[in-house]
């Protein structure tokens, strides 16, 4: 069985869903497609652990960033437990 087994379609669309829903959520707009970024971090994750790390990651990057414009959504409005 291949190593990259986890790296799947539907992972990858779930995710790329709650990066646009965390985007629309706070109000930030991305210069790029999601998908692209996504993408990005699949490639470089050589597990899935790996993987979910980054992706958290960077939706706290973008929630932090947008407090940084605005006062954001309280932590309960948004469902990070499924990436932990």
């Amino acid at each position: 069985m291949s190593e990259d087994n986890w790296k799947t379609p539907e992972l990858q669309k779930e995710i790329v869903s709650e990066i646009d829903k965390t985007l629309a959520q706070y109000g930030i707009r991305c210069m790029g497609r999601t998908t692209d970024l996504e993408n990005s971090m699949i490639k470089r994750a050589k597990t899935i652990e790996e993987y979910l790390k980054s992706v958290r990651k960077l939706l706290i990057n973008l929630i932090e960033l947008s407090s940084k414009y605005e006062k954001p959504p309280s932590s309960s409005d948004i469902n990070t437990s499924r990436i932990l």
